[in-house]
């Protein structure tokens, strides 16, 4: 509920974890994150090798924005760089709220071979994708719904 800042996690390797990255905090629970950064990470059979959503424990398929209050979960400010996984199921997500965007999140040099879909993102803003390869056993590699994404 206090928020995250300024967190660097680096040169790691993951192997058989239910998740990679995985950030989340849905509404009710609040929460700043800003200023994440990721790099040179390894991820060797992982659930979903992305996971940052203002939705926990599920994601609904629509959902209508809800007023902004100090209970409200934001996140800006993301860079995963030099990333690659191998996962059990999909990529991951990329999912803010309605009423609060997941903010300038930069994928550069990310490559995922997933085991089910691909990369979802959306209600976000600010992301830019370089040099990131998705490759999904099954459907797109990257979904995008209201959001702004740079470099597909």
């Amino acid at each position: 509920m206090g928020g995250v800042k300024n967190v660097v996690v680096k040169d790691c390797t993951f192997e058989g974890t239910d998740h990679g990255i995985r950030i989340k905090s849905p509404r009710g629970r609040g929460g700043l994150i800003d200023g994440l950064t990721v790099e040179n990470i390894s991820m060797k059979d992982v659930g979903s090798a992305i996971t940052i959503t203002c939705y926990y424990p599920k994601i609904p398929k629509a959902d209508a924005a809800q007023e902004v209050t100090a209970e409200t979960p934001k996140f800006k400010n993301l860079s995963l760089k030099n990333l690659t996984a191998t996962t059990t199921k999909s990529a991951g997500v990329i999912i803010g709220l309605p009423e609060s965007l997941v903010e300038n999140v930069v994928l550069e040099n990310v490559t995922i071979v997933a085991a089910d879909g691909g990369l979802e993102i959306r209600n976000a803003k600010g992301v830019q994708l370089k040099n990131v390869k998705v490759s999904p056993k099954n459907g797109e590699p990257i979904v995008v719904q209201d959001a702004e994404v740079k470099g597909l």
